[in-house]
């Protein structure tokens, strides 16, 4: 069946790991042979594999080669991490997707009402992993967009990484569990906030909400649901 699919494809497509992060598992398949070797190896038992070692693209390798001089006891455990990610490939099953040419994406966060977007700059063949940065005034039709998907499958402690193309924005992928490398999610006109969806209408408000990687708001978010509902979660 999978030999079937990419049969009938058109060239580069994406093939993806399950579990990933920072562009970690993601292969660009340029043509058929590479698609093809790509589902031998995978259901041969030799599996799809996740990068297993240092993400050479992220940058700050001086001030990561500082760590773990200053902290060597990281090192081990690192290097079990990765041991970890190499003892276990994905076997028995492909993820395609269709490539969508891009130079960025846009990284939407929904935590509750506050919302946040930045994009996600291309290094390479890949925006994921990178951590290059655009942080400008998103559009808001994005936010409708987000808004939208959100609230009909309420999903409300959420990432969305989206494409913009000609046939409108596209879902690249959703998180629950997502980074935050930066102390904040977005910045308008150089300054930290949120928009909120108010009387019909989107709202910016400056502020300082990505706090501890986003799990104080998130926390925030769990409490003031929990007591709305009188005491059982949504």
């Amino acid at each position: 069946e999978a030999i079937d699919f990419v049969n009938a494809q058109d060239f580069p497509i994406v093939g993806k790991v399950n579990i990933g992060a920072s562009g970690s598992g993601v292969s660009i398949l340029k043509d058929r042979e590479a698609a093809i070797d790509y589902i031998n190896r995978t259901f041969s038992g030799k599996g799809a594999r996740r990068r297993s070692g240092p993400n050479m693209s992220k940058g700050g390798l001086f001030k990561r080669g500082l760590h773990y001089l200053a902290y060597p006891g990281d090192i081990s455990k690192k290097l079990n991490i990765y041991k970890t990610i190499g003892s276990y490939p994905q076997t028995d099953f492909v993820i395609f997707q269709e490539y969508i040419p891009h130079d960025f994406e846009w990284r939407v966060v929904r935590i509750g009402d506050s919302f946040f977007a930045h994009k996600k700059l291309k290094i390479g063949e890949k925006a994921s992993g990178a951590l290059l940065k655009g942080y400008e005034n998103p559009p808001l039709a994005l936010l409708d967009f987000v808004k939208e998907i959100t609230d009909k499958h309420k999903f409300y402690s959420q990432a969305i990484d989206i494409f913009e193309s000609t046939r409108g924005f596209l879902v690249n992928e959703m998180q629950c569990i997502f980074g935050q490398s930066d102390p904040y999610q977005m910045l308008v006109n150089a300054k930290e906030g949120r928009y909120r969806f108010y009387e019909g209408r989107w709202l910016f408000e400056y502020g300082k909400f990505n706090n501890n990687e986003c799990y104080n708001l998130r926390v925030e978010y769990v409490i003031q649901n929990f007591q709305k509902n009188e005491g059982s979660f949504y």
